[in-house]
């Protein structure tokens, strides 16, 4: 892979309307927690690196040979992990979590996010994550694909 100077790399990014300003050095310093990483959240994490910023990610499962179908995970390893793999081929280093349920991570991994990104698709986990949300004051974005979890 042909290494680009971050310049160059986002260049387009920098004239569109939302990054006008001084948006994408805002975006590149941003760190966007992400809890699930399955067909939305993984495809979310890797998007969000190739764009330029930070991830901390957050999912207790790992890699079944079905997921493959839907999401861009890698079999045998946890989500996390081929998450981090994918996203180091972009940018080394902008990608960290931890594999576990974000309910057992505890409150100091989750106030160094910029931003949270509910895609578990667990709607158990979701009265949580508004309660972390808005007890820490960062904004939460809740997607979900089928709603099954």
């Amino acid at each position: 892979m042909v290494e680009l100077a971050g310049s160059l790399r986002h260049a387009r990014l920098a004239e569109t309307r939302t990054f006008l300003g001084g948006g994408l050095e805002r975006w590149r310093n941003a760190k966007i927690g992400i809890i699930g990483l399955g067909m939305l959240g993984s495809r979310f994490a890797i998007e969000a690196v190739r764009s330029g910023a930070s991830i901390w990610a957050c999912d207790p499962g790992f890699v079944d040979v079905e997921n493959t179908g839907t999401a861009p995970l890698r079999p045998g390893l946890s989500k996390l992990d081929s998450v981090i793999q994918s996203c180091d081929e972009l940018e080394p280093g902008r990608a960290s979590g931890v594999v576990a349920d974000v309910r057992s991570v505890g409150v100091g991994a989750l106030c160094a996010c910029d931003i949270l990104v509910d895609a578990s698709d667990d709607a158990d986990l979701a009265p949580f994550l508004t309660d972390v949300s808005n007890g820490l004051q960062i904004q939460l974005i809740r997607g979900a694909v089928d709603g099954t979890g």
